[in-house]
């Protein structure tokens, strides 16, 4: 973590060293270390001994970090392909002639066929899950049906979707915050029939105590992937509302680097900014569910 926090600090400390170190860190043995190595990169000029690197990383790194070589490589490219066989065998024939230039793509993705999670995609192999199980989930959604009731068949779907070489952790999460697991676990069938009767069996109550369920997370730095679920926003915690807890979250993430999806359970604009403002901070994605 330490190592990544400095890192990002290489642009600005010794900038005619930043791309070597940027590309050396695609190599390293910490996939925070990679990312951080990815982000420097795109914030600088493209460059061909850049791409020499980013291509042979994405068989080296996790399905996160790949994502983002992925997008990258689109963006100075304006080439659409995704696997690292593609992209070596069209960088062999056209790395003299290609022109690099920010702007040049749109980012895509990893491939078609991913699982969601409320719609959002999965692309991760060290994933959470925060299942929101304060009294707002007992309310009902705008199809009649339980909020927490919709939340549960939503899990068991994502979990039924995902190969066996993901890793999952679950946390269900009011006022306190309680993990199903010590840590991350593939997602076989048995494993993913206990954590959804862990989260089914957990009583609703209490307020929505948002920093420390991500506390909880960020306290395992294999887990690189978040899918916060909230009926409203946090309500108690050290820190409450979306302000403090993304300036918290983000010097947090210097040394993180964890990506927090949101999804929310509510039609009110308040409560959907709250969790929103959550994810941005960490580049992840939003969804309302009213």
């Amino acid at each position: 973590g330490v190592r990544t926090a400095l890192l990002a600090l290489i642009a600005q400390s010794l900038p005619r060293q930043a791309e070597t170190l940027s590309c050396l860190a695609l190599d390293d043995e910490d996939w925070r270390v990679q990312l951080q190595g990815v982000e420097n990169l795109q914030a600088a000029t493209p460059t061909k001994s850049a791409v020499d690197a980013l291509i042979p990383a994405l068989s080296l790194t996790r399905p996160l970090v790949q994502g983002r070589i992925v997008d990258l490589l689109q963006d100075w490219t304006g080439v659409q392909y995704r696997t690292r066989s593609d992209w070596a065998r069209w960088w062999k024939e056209n790395r003299d002639k290609a022109p690099l230039e920010k702007g040049r793509g749109k980012a895509g993705t990893l491939g078609d066929t991913v699982a969601t999670h409320n719609g959002l995609r999965v692309e991760s192999d060290h994933v959470a899950f925060l299942m929101d199980i304060s009294t707002g989930m007992d309310d009902d959604a705008a199809n009649g049906k339980q909020k927490r009731a919709l939340a549960l068949e939503e899990l068991a779907k994502t979990l039924a979707s995902l190969p066996e070489s993901v890793s999952f952790s679950v946390f269900v999460y009011s006022t306190e915050v309680e993990a199903w697991n010590d840590k991350p676990v593939p997602v076989t069938k048995k494993n993913a029939k206990y954590a959804l009767r862990f989260v089914e069996r957990a009583r609703s109550k209490g307020w929505k105590n948002i920093w420390g369920a991500l506390q909880a997370v960020l306290a395992d730095p294999t887990l690189d992937t978040v899918f916060l679920l909230s009926s409203g926003e946090p309500e108690v915690g050290d820190y409450v509302h979306h302000n403090r807890v993304v300036d918290h979250l983000v010097d947090r993430n210097r040394f993180r680097k964890l990506v927090v999806h949101s999804v929310v359970y509510s039609d009110y604009e308040w409560y959907q900014d709250q969790l929103r403002y959550i994810s941005k901070g960490t580049g992840g994605s939003f969804i309302a569910i009213e």
